[in-house]
């Protein structure tokens, strides 16, 4: 049931996922496995919080990421984790979605910090994470602190990946944060 989920997830269909995970999987696990902490509950909630958010509901993904996935993952990978960085990364774009800025930078700053930690201050991970910092700095009003962090670091870490797309991409929503606040 976990992999029929894995596959409506990768081919957009997240409602079947949604139903597989919430009615079937999660609970099969729980009777299995206990409440947890457990490697099989924590991949089925992670994968139920994003279909989701993925499906417009990023209210119920974060409640989850919450609840129990971010819990699960710092008890069996600890707090700096490739998996703990993902996940706080997609609570922060949970909060940008939910117009909670201020919120999002404290779980951005957190992903980038355990990103740089285990996959290096140039990986396009880390890029990614600071890159959607950037856009929560100037929606919770920080403006200074995101173009310092766009120019110091974002900017020079796209530039040495030397991936022209990607950088054109990055100016244009630098330039688009820009114009909002």
């Amino acid at each position: 049931a976990e992999l029929l989920a894995e596959i409506d997830l990768s081919t957009d269909n997240e409602r079947r996922a949604l139903e597989l995970l919430g009615t079937g999987v999660i609970p099969g696990y729980r009777f299995l496995f206990g409440k947890g902490p457990n490697e099989h509950i924590l991949r089925a909630s992670k994968m139920l919080a994003v279909a989701h958010c993925t499906l417009g509901n990023p209210a119920e993904g974060l409640r989850l990421f919450e609840g129990s996935v971010l819990s699960q993952e710092v008890a069996l990978l600890g707090a700096e984790s490739a998996d703990v960085a993902d996940t706080r990364f997609k609570m922060g774009q949970c909060l940008m979605y939910l117009e909670r800025p201020k919120d999002a930078v404290e779980q951005l700053k957190s992903a980038a910090d355990a990103c740089t930690a285990v996959k290096g201050a140039n990986d396009p991970a880390t890029t990614a994470i600071q890159t959607t910092l950037v856009s929560a700095l100037f929606a919770a009003g920080d403006a200074t602190a995101a173009e310092a962090l766009y120019n110091g670091t974002v900017r020079p870490a796209l530039t040495a990946a030397g991936d022209a797309t990607a950088l054109a991409q990055a100016d244009v929503q630098l330039a688009a944060d820009l114009s909002k606040h």
